[in-house]
């Protein structure tokens, strides 16, 4: 009797055991599920997020007064004037009028190495984006380089041979009377600004005269006229001066190399291969 008892209880036991087992296998199972779920949306990386860390950052708007001043379009005859104030908003100004008003950012990309490069985002009152500045190691120097390229260019307005002082000077430079061959080129600053007068005797009776509006582009160093330059032939008629103009709207500009007046012609490239020398101050 003692042996059915001892062995009912064991049989008991093992069910009970097995049912706990097979139970906290279930269980097990159930909680592995809502565990892995749990984990999917808890541990799941979160997006990256183009913000950069404090002390980068930090930096970064320590550049941003590196960017403050006044800017000038490089290596392009119709520059462009660009204008950033302490609180990171600019001013594009066109040389013919006109102009783009907008805000700047500290962006940044992620490579495809995970290495972030830090940007100067140019947005207009659009909120489109106008131009990106990559952020140099060395901080903000006297130039700025845009896009991948390098394009557009500005040169900072108070930089070394750029300074208002140096550009009154470089003016003087072209002040004067110039000479090759038949062509002269007389410029003066008036108070309606720099005209350079150019004329060119054909013959005795017929003279082609050029006149021309400039104001100093001290980005690239010469005289530059967009869109308000007059040509006009004058022929002497009866004993009287007639002028015939061809064209009201030309452009062009002028340089000094070496004390070597160079004129371009942007109409007709008349000016191309002549060098003048002053001869009148």
């Amino acid at each position: 009797m003692k042996k059915k008892t001892v062995l009912a209880t064991i049989l008991c036991t093992l069910f009970a055991v097995a049912g706990c087992g097979n139970a906290a296998t279930a269980n097990s199972g159930n909680n592995g599920n809502s565990g892995a779920d749990t984990q999917n949306e808890s541990d799941a990386p979160a997006p990256e997020i183009d913000i950069p860390d404090e002390d980068e950052s930090q930096g970064n708007e320590e550049n941003l007064n590196d960017l403050v001043g006044t800017w000038y379009e490089a290596d392009v005859l119709d520059s462009r004037t660009l204008i950033i104030d302490q609180s990171g908003n600019f001013t594009l100004e066109y040389r013919g009028g006109g102009a783009l008003y907008g805000t700047i950012e500290v962006t940044t990309e992620v490579m495809p190495d995970d290495t972030e490069t830090y940007w100067y985002t140019f947005f207009d009152q659009e909120g489109e984006v106008w131009e990106a500045l990559a952020i140099p190691d060395e901080g903000i120097q006297d130039d700025l380089y845009f896009g991948q390229g390098g394009e557009p260019h500005f040169v900072k307005a108070d930089s070394e041979g750029t300074s208002s002082e140096a550009a009154d000077a470089a003016v003087q430079e072209f002040l004067g009377l110039w000479q090759c061959d038949r062509c002269s080129i007389t410029i003066d600053d008036g108070v309606s600004g720099i005209v350079a007068a150019i004329s060119w005797a054909n013959s005795a009776d017929e003279t082609v005269e050029w006149y021309y509006s400039c104001v100093y582009d001290e980005a690239t160093g010469t005289l530059v006229c967009n869109g308000d330059a007059i040509k006009q032939v004058v022929a002497e008629e009866d004993g009287e001066s007639v002028g015939d103009v061809e064209y009201f709207n030309g452009s062009g500009s002028f340089a000094i190399n070496d004390g070597i007046l160079t004129w371009t012609d942007e109409e007709e490239d008349t000016g191309a291969g002549m060098e003048f020398e002053k001869v009148r101050v």
